[in-house]
């Protein structure tokens, strides 16, 4: 059985789903049988106001996956998704003379500018 959970006190940051099986508020995990080594997709979905972090798998608090979505081989195996709270960005300035362009990267959007990928708030990428 593969199951997936939210961070306790996190239930209402987002929803976890695997399989064709989803979270709810009220029920903050999910979990289905498969016959071990399938591959089985697992999935964690911010709310608005929040961003997925990382996964850990349960009794294992070194590991840190920091993808929201992984095809996993099946297994007993349990994995908690961690969310945490957006910050807005309060105003952006535009300077039309710097070389900038958005990008995605596995779904993330950061900025290129000069040779350097930046994140929304201006942190150098290396």
């Amino acid at each position: 059985t593969v199951t997936v959970m939210i961070a306790e006190g996190q239930e209402a940051y987002g929803t976890v789903t695997v399989g064709e099986t989803t979270s709810t508020k009220k029920k903050p995990e999910a979990s289905e049988s498969y016959v071990e080594g399938t591959t089985v997709p697992i999935t964690a979905e911010a709310n608005d106001g929040y961003y997925f972090d990382h996964w850990e798998i349960e009794g294992d608090k070194k590991t840190k996956i920091y993808e929201n979505t992984l095809e996993i081989e099946a297994e007993d195996i349990t994995y908690i998704a961690y969310f945490e709270e957006a910050e807005g960005i309060e105003s952006i300035t535009i300077d039309p003379t710097l070389n900038t362009q958005k990008v995605m990267i596995d779904g993330v959007l950061y900025i290129l500018r000069d040779g350097n990928i930046y994140t929304p708030v201006g942190q150098k990428v290396k």
